[in-house]
C-alpha cells in the first residue's frame, strides 16, 4: 500500500525529495534497462494513465502504461532510473487525474501498491 509514512515524508513542498528524473524508457523487461519497479493495482479503478516526476519542478515522465491500462487486481513492471520517491500522476477513464505526492517507488523492495483508499484522496475518482 502506498503507506500515509511514505506520503507524509515528502509531502507537497518536495523537501528532501530531490532526485534524478523518473524516466521510464519502456513497459516491458526487454525494452528497457534500469531499476525494474512493480506497480501493483489492488484498488476497484482501473487506471488508464501513469506518469511520473521527481519533484514538483520537474516536468512529468512518459506515460507508463500505453496502450494498456493497469486494471484493477493487476501487476504491471516498469523501469525507473532509480528508487527515489516519486510524485505519481494517475488517470482514470474519464482522463481525470489524481496526483499522489512522494511515493516511495520502491517501498516493498520491488515495488508499490495502488489502493482504493489511496485513489480516493483525489475527490474526481469517488
Amino acid at each position: 500500500m502506498v503507506k500515509r509514512a511514505v506520503l507524509l515524508g515528502c509531502l507537497g513542498l518536495g523537501a528532501g525529495c530531490a532526485a534524478a528524473p523518473a524516466r521510464v524508457r519502456g513497459s516491458s523487461a526487454r525494452e528497457a534497462t534500469g531499476v525494474a519497479v512493480t506497480v501493483r493495482n489492488r484498488s476497484r479503478f482501473d487506471v488508464h494513465g501513469l506518469s511520473l516526476r521527481a519533484s514538483p519542478r520537474r516536468p512529468w515522465g512518459p506515460e507508463a502504461l500505453a496502450p494498456e491500462p493497469l486494471r484493477a487486481g493487476q501487476d504491471r513492471t516498469l523501469r525507473l532510473d532509480g528508487c527515489a520517491p516519486r510524485d505519481l500522476r494517475l488517470v482514470d477513464a474519464h482522463g481525470e487525474e489524481c496526483v499522489l505526492p512522494g511515493v516511495a517507488v520502491c517501498a516493498e523492495n520491488d515495488g508499490f501498491t495502488l489502493t482504493t483508499d489511496d485513489l480516493l484522496r483525489c475527490e474526481r475518482w469517488r
